[in-house]
């Protein structure tokens, strides 16, 4: 800290200098705002009518509210504090404040695991008129992007810059990249850089830059596989010109093909266009399916977990799926279960990992509820945590890893920093997101998930089991677009790195897996007979 000040200083005690600068920052009304909104009356950051009329009517309020909060007994080190967690919800508005109060600097670290997450965009749905009809089937017009999400936490506030074969690309600075989905860009090598630094010239860079102190950090990401992605659209020009210089190239003809579409007509079923996809197949099948409903006195207790478990059971075993179905674990029972369940991964074996109940999003990362866990002062030592779950399966390496979370990912317990501190156990560890694995969420991040009352299934289920069987591609299967009738707030989220087009329906074939086959057949047995 600087000499005139540390965090014990009183903030109506700061020198002029420093006073100065954070009331300029507090005169916009934009930052004080959001800092001054807390609902409870006894909290330091709350306004009531009339000082919150005061300042709307004050032309530089910023003076007036650091003399507020000074009498509010509040000092450097509670307004840093304040500051912090006001940044997670609003960004790098809070940076200025903390810098002048010489807020240590934290290099930049990945906020996950997966240092980019690939989505497939549907924002272009709602550019739609709404009495358009529109074919489920037409993918010409829906899910032709793919956005490309990287996420790091530091202070200051990380900056993104995304990479095409370490070629800046022209205004792609923010952390989402959208793309078209298409083979000529899933071709291309995208990465992101994520740096931060202490700029020169303003009143705090002398204290941040000077000697022996760091203020300049940076990463690189690995590059992301985007070919489990791509998907041949006519509207993609280069991949269509493509298409015809093969063809061409396949008919021996040596004319010059023009760029136009309208030169050639082809069909997708025509013969002569069509490539025989590779055969994809599996050692084996498995799925570990739990629902937790029953969790009364402390939370409300959930209505369909149960029949949506049983739904999704019947439909894989009809696909030759093992499958061990489960309800009402307390967390020692799921920590068992999932010990047990990543003894039937292995090479070629497509596995599924469902769980619907109560469960939230901290930190990037999803928890999962056990029945028995407390009302509201639940910590990480109450919850299954999903970096846990893949830290296990971190040794296996099945051709389908297919995890299903019909739960919430609203953040709701008190204590934050808890889980942060937990999650930051694992990135420091850099877990590794084995390859094929897919993450099917049933809404998405900092939404609720819904049951309707009436209804058998929860909605995710719902719609889920009208598709579950169809031949598709299994990212194509789970993103297909349905109404949703319900009227809730609820849409399905994808995060994947699978390298093939794999679908559910893909015939098991033991062929040079029987010994590793009978021996998933033996620890599935297990599991069924498990005391728990």
């Amino acid at each position: 800290m600087s000499s005139c000040f540390d965090l014990t200083t009183n903030l109506s005690q700061l020198s002029y200098g420093v006073f100065s600068q954070l009331s300029r920052q507090l005169d916009s009304q934009e930052l004080w705002l959001d800092l001054f909104n807390d609902q409870e009356k006894s909290s330091a950051y709350s306004l009531s009518v009339a000082e919150k009329d005061k300042c709307l009517r004050l032309s530089e309020p910023g003076a007036y509210l650091l003399r507020l909060l000074g009498n509010r007994g509040q000092n450097v080190k509670s307004f840093l504090a304040k500051l912090h967690s006001s940044a997670k919800i609003y960004g790098p508005k809070m940076d200025i404040p903390q810098l002048i109060l010489h807020r240590k600097f934290c290099p930049v670290i990945w906020s996950r695991p997966e240092q980019i997450i690939v989505y497939i965009d549907k924002s272009e749905e709602n550019l739609l008129d709404k009495n358009t009809s529109i074919d489920k089937d037409n993918s010409s017009i829906i899910n032709q992007h793919l956005r490309l999400q990287c996420k790091a936490s530091g202070f200051p506030t990380p900056l993104y810059q995304w990479l095409d074969d370490d070629r800046k690309l022209e205004g792609a600075n923010q952390s989402s990249l959208v793309i078209l989905r298409c083979p000529c860009t899933a071709r291309n090598v995208f990465r992101c850089k994520v740096w931060n630094q202490v700029e020169e010239g303003k009143e705090w860079s002398e204290f941040y830059r000077a000697t022996g102190k760091t203020f300049y950090s940076e990463l690189i990401s690995d590059i992301v596989d985007l070919s489990s992605f791509a998907v041949p659209f006519a509207d993609c020009e280069n991949c269509y010109k493509q298409k015809m210089e093969e063809l061409a190239k396949r008919l021996g003809d040596e004319h010059k093909l023009g760029n136009s579409k309208d030169n050639l007509n082809l069909h997708e079923d025509d013969p002569m266009t069509t490539i025989a996809p590779e055969e994809l197949i599996a050692s084996d099948k498995v799925a570990l399916i739990i629902s937790n409903r029953s969790y009364s006195p402390n939370m409300t207790n959930l209505i369909t977990p149960h029949c949506d478990a049983e739904t999704l059971a019947d439909a894989l075993q009809q696909l030759n799926f093992k499958t061990v179905t489960l309800g009402d674990l307390n967390l020692s029972e799921m920590k068992q279960m999932i010990n047990a369940y990543k003894k039937l991964l292995g090479e070629g074996v497509y596995a599924i990992f469902y769980f619907a109940g109560h469960g939230f999003e901290a930190n990037g990362q999803c928890y999962l509820l056990p029945i028995g866990a407390p009302a509201n002062d639940y910590g990480p030592q109450d919850c299954l945590s999903m970096d846990l779950v893949m830290n296990e399966f971190r040794d296996f390496h099945p051709s389908l890893n297919l995890i299903l979370l019909d739960m919430c990912r609203r953040f709701l317990p008190l204590n934050i920093d808890a889980f942060v501190a937990y999650s930051e156990r694992f990135r420091q560890g850099e877990i590794k997101i084995n390859r094929n694995t897919v993450y099917g969420y049933a809404t998405s991040e900092g939404i609720g998930a819904y049951e309707v009352k009436g209804e058998m299934n929860g909605v995710f289920m719902k719609y889920l089991k009208k598709r579950i069987k169809q031949p598709r591609p299994l990212l194509d299967m789970l993103n297909k677009k349905e109404t949703q009738r319900s009227g809730m707030s609820k849409i399905p989220e994808l995060r994947s790195n699978l390298t093939k087009q794999r679908t559910l329906l893909d015939p098991l074939c033991k062929d040079g897996h029987t010994t590793s086959y009978n021996h998933h057949t033996f620890h599935w047995r297990t599991m069924h007979g498990a005391k728990i």
